[in-house]
């Protein structure tokens, strides 16, 4: 309406970009739970989350990857197909 109201009948506008994250390791702990040995808290990932909120972001979590290639391979080629960044 505002926009409108200036008599600008068209705007470009772009969506939010799409931002794929995830912590890696098998010593991360998802918070909230108890860490064995060894372990510790997976808290990066909870501030990157409000770093591209923040920025403006959607911020696509897509959790902790253990240490094995595959698993890491799986989840990488499934950030690049939906996720621009």
């Amino acid at each position: 309406g505002l926009i409108g109201s200036l008599g600008i009948a068209e705007v470009d506008v772009a969506r939010r970009p799409k931002v794929a994250f995830f912590s890696t390791g098998d010593e991360l702990c998802p918070m909230g739970q108890a860490p064995a040995i060894g372990q510790v808290f997976d808290a990066n990932r909870e501030s990157l989350f409000g770093l591209l909120t923040g920025l403006g972001c959607e911020a696509i979590d897509l959790g902790i990857v253990r240490d094995d290639e595959d698993t890491l391979v799986e989840v990488l080629t499934r950030a690049v197909e939906t996720c621009d960044a």
